[in-house]
């Protein structure tokens, strides 16, 4: 569920803008039990922004802002997303298929 369940990889682990993303999930998911099934949408959404967006010039950070949003913004990609953190919180939150809770 949140992430602070889970470890920290390596290669995040460095970055203190993970650090910070996974410290404010926890402390939202503490507040608010719902904000996991949030961020399993926007972890991949904070992923793929720190990798596209340039901030080395006021230029770069416009277009390569611009160009993140083109991307990953559009509502067959959000779609998708949504889809795929619904999927992954039913798999974590749901009981074991093999045990039937009805006599």
């Amino acid at each position: 569920m949140p992430p602070c369940d889970t470890p920290i990889p390596e290669a995040a682990a460095w970055n203190p803008n993970h650090e910070l993303f996974d410290a404010w999930v926890c402390a939202r998911c503490s507040e608010n039990f719902k904000f996991a099934l949030f961020s399993q949408l926007i972890a991949p959404l904070f992923d793929s922004f720190m990798a596209s967006v340039s901030v080395d010039s006021a230029d770069e950070l416009s277009q390569s802002l611009l160009d993140w949003q083109r991307e990953h913004l559009t509502l067959d990609v959000l779609r998708q997303s949504v889809q795929s953190a619904l999927a992954a919180v039913s798999q974590s939150t749901s009981p074991d298929p093999l045990v039937s809770s009805r006599p």
